[in-house]
């Protein structure tokens, strides 16, 4: 990689927390290890290089000064390697250099029509800007909310850990700002406008806008009850547009847990359900927690009408009324041919 001086040390590090949680691929990759040039790596890289899960693996890596050219440390660059999440480190490099650790993404949101005596006259448009942090990830003080093994990777990895924050938190403040600027009632229908960037294939599971609501995610943690009872079921977040119907059971000894889960890619109509079912041994370990609850997530494939939702039952939750349906597909035809909005019809931010 080549970074500018600022980025050497953060970057290098970031590189390091991510080979631990799995970034790169060594598969079929032999040990073919040359000597590292440019200075020495620092002890404490050194320690984590050597230890025994990376025994088969090549570490490969080359960072140099873009100003001067000089090669700080390098070893392997030539070799041909699977760079996997570690593509990463580029972007957000990037980013911090482009936008700077200050920069904020706002969400706005507009009124198209005139507001009469409280009631909207038209439609309110929620403008999607790529903000993750709308629900779970936004933590205390404008920090992110990272936890060690996050919910994205709970299906895969067998377990996970839902961040404790309130999923709906962006949606909720919006919609007070929403009530607090006087509608009361909106007789149009309520929009999100995804069109901040085309929608990308994420892992074959769904197509990724610019829209999120807990990384358009539904969270179910369960754990035992008594034995020969039904488990304990959360789900979160909590909406019309998803319901779970759940026939797990807590059983006597230490087996691993059998969970399964299905369905739930329904969330634009009424009556979506998803399904949970097997056993959860009342004495078993979890893996990675070692205790319970034991998380399982729901993919959502219908983002903008997820968001949709949510944004509509936190408008109601504020007292204002909408005439239309809470679950439905999101109506994007009924967006303006371009992304410009008046500052002047701007309710919410």
């Amino acid at each position: 990689m080549t970074i500018r001086k600022k980025f050497q040390k953060k970057v290098l590090a970031f590189t390091l927390a991510l080979s631990i949680m799995g970034c790169g691929n060594s598969q079929n990759f032999v040990n073919t290890q040359s000597p590292a040039t440019g200075r020495p790596l620092p002890a404490a890289i050194t320690e984590i290089f050597a230890k025994d899960v990376y025994k088969g693996a090549t570490i490969a890596y080359r960072v140099a000064d873009l100003d001067t050219g000089e090669v700080i440390y390098d070893q392997n660059s030539s070799e041909m390697v699977q760079i996997a999440s570690c593509r990463k480190l580029f972007i957000a490099a990037l980013a911090l250099e482009s936008l700077g650790g200050n920069h904020r993404y706002n969400t706005p949101v507009y009124r198209q029509g005139a507001v009469t005596n409280g009631v909207l006259d038209g439609n309110l448009v929620l403008v999607a800007s790529g903000d993750f942090t709308m629900g779970a990830r936004r933590g205390p003080n404008g920090t992110l909310a990272l936890m060690d093994i996050d919910h994205s990777e709970a299906n895969n990895l067998g377990n996970g850990l839902a961040n404790p924050q309130d999923p709906l938190a962006g949606y909720k403040d919006l919609a007070r700002e929403v009530a607090a600027s006087g509608i009361q009632e909106i007789q149009g229908d309520v929009v999100i406008d995804d069109r901040l960037f085309e929608p990308f294939d994420f892992r074959g599971e769904y197509m990724a806008n610019s829209v999120f609501v807990n990384d358009n995610m539904i969270d179910v943690q369960m754990s035992p009850g008594l034995v020969g009872q039904p488990a304990q079921v959360l789900v979160s977040p909590l909406t019309e547009a998803f319901s779970l119907v759940s026939t797990l059971q807590t059983v006597a000894g230490n087996a691993a847990p059998d969970v399964e889960t299905s369905g739930g890619e329904c969330v634009d109509t009424p009556g979506c359900q998803g399904t949970v079912s097997g056993t959860l041994p009342i004495d078993s370990a979890p893996p990675f927690t070692g205790v319970y609850p034991l998380l399982r997530t729901f993919r959502v494939t219908s983002p903008s009408s997820f968001a949709r939702t949510v944004f509509i039952e936190a408008l109601r939750d504020e007292g204002v009324t909408v005439s239309a349906a809470t679950v439905a597909p999101n109506p994007a035809a009924l967006l303006p041919s371009t992304r410009n909005y008046s500052e002047s019809d701007r309710v919410a931010l």
